[in-house]
């Protein structure tokens, strides 16, 4: 798929795992003060960023990473504005390039620790930046890359697999009562990633919620929360988007029946994958 990342000078790739960690590396005879730091470079001529952020890792880490999301945000360093890819690893590949004397995986805490042994204090800003973003981000797509992790592209669709927006001010809170089965519920966790422009719609799981965003325009039109229930869930509540200028329907009767729907037809969708 085609991700959508901000404009940047260069591109990074933070590799991390469902077990809280993050590879760094050491740069060789801590090039311009960074003793442990994350994977990036610049683009080479016809090089997508996604490209450029791949080919970072495996030079500079030792890995072949497969982008999973993309981290929010520019992270301003002493000479170029970064953009970052979230990755797991595909393998390990073995020796990194000459740029790298040494990797390693590190949990957030010990990240922070080897991270503020950089003595540059730009890019030490920077770097904690991106690790304390990758660590929101992890807190709320665990069990994503966890499905990434053991499946690959079959996995759950988690929030960074999209450019989306948070729910607005005005939205109402509907009561719902519907009922999935363990395969319905086990099927719409898997969200949904558009990949033609006719899909409309973007979905992910998390925390017993399932969240519906516009696919064009990032728009996050439902928030559902779920109950267990028996074998199940249980559908209880929707907060709906009632920003007319995101989502023009305000007919309450009629996103009851649109979210019943949806979610079906998504667990009906996902079964069959």
């Amino acid at each position: 798929m085609t991700w959508i990342i901000p404009q940047a000078s260069a591109y990074g790739g933070v590799l991390l795992n469902s077990d809280g960690q993050v590879l760094l590396r050491e740069p060789a005879n801590h090039h311009d003060g960074y003793v442990w730091t994350f994977a990036k470079a610049r683009p080479l001529a016809d090089e997508e960023p996604e490209q450029t952020a791949v080919r970072a890792v495996r030079v500079d880490a030792g890995h072949e990473g497969k982008v999973i999301g993309v981290l929010p945000g520019l992270y301003e360093g002493g000479t170029s504005k970064n953009a970052f890819f979230l990755m797991i690893s595909g393998f390990a590949h073995g020796p990194t390039g000459g740029h790298t004397q040494n990797t390693c995986w590190a949990s957030f805490e010990h990240a922070r620790e080897l991270i503020g042994k950089t003595t540059n204090p730009i890019g030490r800003t920077r770097d904690l930046q991106v690790l304390e973003a990758t660590q929101r981000w992890l807190a709320s797509n665990r069990k994503g890359v966890v499905a990434f992790e053991q499946q690959g592209s079959k996995g759950w669709a988690v929030k960074g697999n999209w450019l989306t927006k948070e729910m607005p001010e005005q939205f109402v809170t509907l009561s719902l009562d519907f009922v999935l089965d363990a395969e319905e519920a086990c099927a719409i966790r898997k969200g949904f990633i558009p990949s033609e422009m006719e899909e409309k719609w973007f979905s992910y799981y998390v925390d017993d919620v399932l969240y519906q965003h516009r696919s064009w325009t990032g728009v996050l039109v439902d928030r559902i929360r779920f109950v267990d229930e028996a074998d199940g869930i249980r559908a209880i509540q929707a907060d709906v988007n009632r920003d007319q200028e995101q989502y023009s329907q305000m007919d309450d009767a009629q996103d009851i029946r649109r979210i019943e729907s949806m979610v079906r037809n998504l667990a009906s969708r996902n079964r069959l994958v």
